[in-house]
This record gives C-alpha cells, sequence and structure tokens, in this order.
C-alpha cells in the first residue's frame, strides 16, 4: 500500500501542458483509480481496462517520441502492477491488465527521466524483463504480436535474448513466443531481426519451418543473404548450423546452384549428394553444377542416375573434355591459327564500322 501511494505522487517533468493533454491525463488517472480500487465490481474494472487500452492505441506520436497516453502512465505504471498482484492471475481482467502491463513496461524502460522517480518510489522492487513477464503472463489471451506496433516486438525479441541468457539457456517457456515472433517479422521486411533472435537463443532450425510455411508471402533470398553474412561472424560449431540452415533453405526452394555452394562451404560430399539428388529430374541442371564442382577442383561418384549419366558427369568433374571444349571455342572464335596481337589489332580496324577509326 505505501509503493502504492508514493507511485501516485510521482509527478511528470515540469512542463506546461495544453487543454487536450490535461484532458488526457485526468481521463487517465480516473481510469487507473477506477482499476485499482477495490470496491469496483468485475465489469466495471473491465470497462475501464479496455478504455485504457483504446486510449493508449489512438494515442498517436512522432517516430522519435513516446505516445502521450503512454507517458502519461508512467507514473502509474507501479500502482498498476501493484494491484495486478493482488488479482487472481488466470482472471480476465489480470490477463488484460497484464498484456498492457507489457507495454507499459517496454515505455517505463525508455523514459529514463520518470523512470527513476517511479524506481524510487518503488524501492527498486521492479524486476527485469517485465514487459516480457507480463507478455507471458497474457498468453492466454492470445492477443497478436503486432496489436503494440514493431518497436513492441523487437523489445520482446531483446528480452527474450536476455531472459536465455539469464535462466541457463532454458527455452522451453519461451519457445510459444519465439514462435510467433519469428513469422512476424518475415512477414514484414525484418529477416534480420527474426534470424538475429534465432541465433541468440541457439534455435536456428526453426529459420527453415518458418521459411517453408510462409512459402512465397516472404524472401527466402534476403534470409538467406543475412545468413551468409553471419557465417563469418560466428565460430565452430555455430556457424557449420547457420550453413546447415543455409543449405536446407535453399534445397527447399530448389535454389540448387546456391544449395551446392553451400554444400562445398560444408565440405561434406553428402551434402553434395543431396544437391545432385534434388535435381535427378533435370539433367541439364546436373550438369551444370558438374560444371560449377570442375571449376573448384571437386569431384564426387554416385550422383548419376545410371551408367552412362554417371560417366558423363564423372567426365565434366574430371575435365576430361576441357582441352575439347576449348578448342570448339578456338574454333567459333576464329583463333585456331596462331596470330601476333598486331594482326588482331589491324584486322579489327579493317572491319570496323565505326567512323572514329
Amino acid at each position: 500500500a505505501e509503493s502504492t501511494e508514493k507511485s501516485t505522487k510521482v509527478q511528470l517533468p515540469a512542463k506546461e501542458l495544453s487543454e487536450e493533454d490535461k484532458q488526457l491525463v485526468e481521463t487517465l488517472k480516473m481510469l487507473v483509480d477506477r482499476i485499482v480500487e477495490q470496491g469496483v465490481t468485475e465489469d466495471l474494472k473491465m470497462a475501464a481496462i479496455n478504455a485504457l487500452r483504446e486510449q493508449i492505441n489512438s494515442s498517436t506520436s512522432s517516430i522519435s517520441s513516446i505516445p502521450k497516453a503512454l507517458k502519461y502512465l508512467l507514473p502509474h505504471y507501479v500502482t498498476l502492477k501493484t494491484a495486478y498482484r493482488q488479482m487472481t492471475a488466470t482472471s480476465p481482467i489480470a490477463l488484460h491488465l497484464a498484456h498492457i502491463l507489457s507495454v507499459l513496461a517496454m515505455t517505463f524502460e525508455g523514459d529514463q527521466e520518470v523512470a527513476v522517480v517511479v524506481e524510487g518510489a518503488e524501492n527498486k522492487e521492479r524486476q527485469e524483463r517485465e514487459s516480457l513477464h507480463f507478455y507471458l503472463a497474457s498468453q492466454a489471451l492470445n492477443e497478436p504480436l503486432d496489436a503494440w506496433g514493431h518497436e513492441y516486438t523487437k523489445h520482446l525479441a531483446k528480452e527474450i535474448g536476455e531472459e536465455f541468457q539469464a535462466n541457463g539457456r532454458q527455452i522451453d517457456h519461451l519457445l510459444p513466443v519465439i514462435n510467433q515472433l519469428v513469422p512476424f517479422f518475415l512477414r514484414h521486411n525484418a529477416e534480420p531481426a527474426a534470424c538475429d533472435l534465432l541465433v541468440e537463443v541457439d534455435c536456428l532450425e526453426l529459420i527453415v519451418a518458418a521459411v517453408k510455411q510462409e512459402g512465397e508471402a516472404i524472401d527466402y533470398a534476403r534470409v538467406c543473404r543475412y545468413l551468409a553474412g553471419c557465417v563469418a561472424l560466428e565460430l565452430y560449431p555455430a556457424d557449420q548450423r547457420i550453413l546447415e540452415a543455409l543449405l536446407a533453405i535453399y534445397l527447399d526452394r530448389m535454389d540448387l546452384p546456391w544449395a551446392l555452394v553451400t554444400a562445398l562451404r560444408l565440405n561434406s560430399p553428402e551434402r553434395l549428394r543431396a544437391v545432385f539428388a534434388a535435381a535427378s529430374q533435370d539433367p541439364s541442371m546436373k550438369r551444370q553444377l558438374a560444371f560449377m564442382l570442375a571449376r573448384q577442383r571437386v569431384a564426387i561418384d554416385k550422383v548419376g542416375v545410371d551408367r552412362a549419366e554417371e560417366e558423363l558427369l564423372q567426365e565434366i568433374m574430371f575435365n576430361s573434355n576441357l582441352s575439347k571444349h576449348y578448342l570448339e571455342l578456338a574454333k567459333e572464335l576464329q583463333i585456331l591459327a596462331p596470330k601476333d596481337p598486331e594482326d588482331l589489332f589491324k584486322s579489327a580496324a579493317v572491319g570496323s564500322t565505326d567512323p572514329l577509326r
């Protein structure tokens, strides 16, 4: 009770408020009082919570500032949290209040000037990663993650990484949130955020399932380019796991040339054979892959569907007909007979139609 009294006395930084802002401050205070008051019925409390959420959703701000409704709610953060602790955690009111506290906790961390004052009133009872904890407490509502905007989802991702490291790398209780965040990031052109989150919590294999599930709705190449750039920043075996995820995505999308490049980086004959197996219905693609291996002076066996194809692919990979191909090219260019450089330049000048020559 003492902390609640102190929190209600916290004042926002002295500033001249417009009449509209003063009205908003009074409205928010009235709603908070109704939520925390003991004698108020459940229906009235739920109505106050819904009105509070509507005020937050309808508030606007510039890209670099906190929405006014959230800013004016910061002094009431401790009051609302104390009221939540006195509720039954599974009650509808507690669930909806926890959802609001989740986004308010993010703002509380962001506004240092107000947060320091409120934290002092709370006698440092505030825990870390409250935004994530309150979201987990309100999961039964099945609210969409984008209800509070992109900044909120990025903040949740940051706190998930911190929670993973702080709790002995335990992941089970975080998986439901991760499985919502990753597809959300992929659908909203935030592929680096999705990849960074999964790398940080050591669950990169989930990116393969997410990319497959989203299908053509997302740009898988952006995911792959970012993961390929991450390989150089990781040590063994983390770099190998990233390459394995890359290979799985390329094979799923039948991007076989890049799949072969990834398999070469893994230095695995089995992975190379898997790429050739994926091209079993396309003999010309198999020959192209064989030429790519020949350029890298790499040869593997058991890649043809029959003996004839196997021999053909082996000839390509071992560069057996390389001289023959060079001679055919020279014949096409009419340079079979040796020529001096002067002859080449002279013939080019004589046959040119350029008026400047």
